[in-house]
């Protein structure tokens, strides 16, 4: 997409445009064609985004797991917290250090148990007759910036 382009005092070319992907829009801020910093279109920004959000499932489920052993509670252990959960929590955590250090590898096995992770939930819901839409809303806004940290690392990598 073209966009609109300005021509800065030192000679550069800033370059504003909306980039439509399948399911959102990105604006995207370049300077002389290479995204700036602090933008969703830098690859930077698109790992980080991807490891924060790995860092909030694993110390989500430790956390709460936990609490769920620690305290005995009846309605954290019904939500599925215990010490599984601190386990995942772990794993997930170890998984966004090594994303954080941009191993393809770490990313791309965080995706893959996350996607199983929200079938498993889907799995769940359908069986105590829940509402698996708002469950499948949350799984979908992680997996996508996860899964566009991919690309980042292979730009990144370049």
């Amino acid at each position: 997409m073209q966009g609109l382009s300005y021509p800065l005092p030192d000679g550069s070319t800033l370059t504003l445009k909306l980039d439509y992907k399948v399911i959102f829009i990105q604006f995207q801020m370049e300077r002389n064609g290479v995204p700036l910093p602090g933008t969703m279109a830098h690859p930077l920004d698109k790992l980080k985004s991807a490891y924060i959000l790995i860092y909030i499932i694993g110390g989500t489920d430790f956390l709460l797991g936990l609490l769920a052993v620690l305290l005995h509670s009846k309605m954290l252990r019904g939500f599925g917290f215990s010490w599984f959960s601190m386990i995942v929590g772990a794993v997930f955590l170890e998984l966004g250090l090594l994303t954080q250090r941009r191993s393809k590898a770490a990313l791309i096995i965080a995706v893959i148990l996350y996607a199983i992770d929200a079938w498993l939930s889907l799995m769940a819901l359908e069986m105590i007759g829940g509402y698996a839409s708002s469950s499948l809303l949350v799984h979908t806004l992680f997996i996508i910036p996860m899964i566009l940290g991919i690309g980042a690392i292979n730009k990144l990598k370049k």
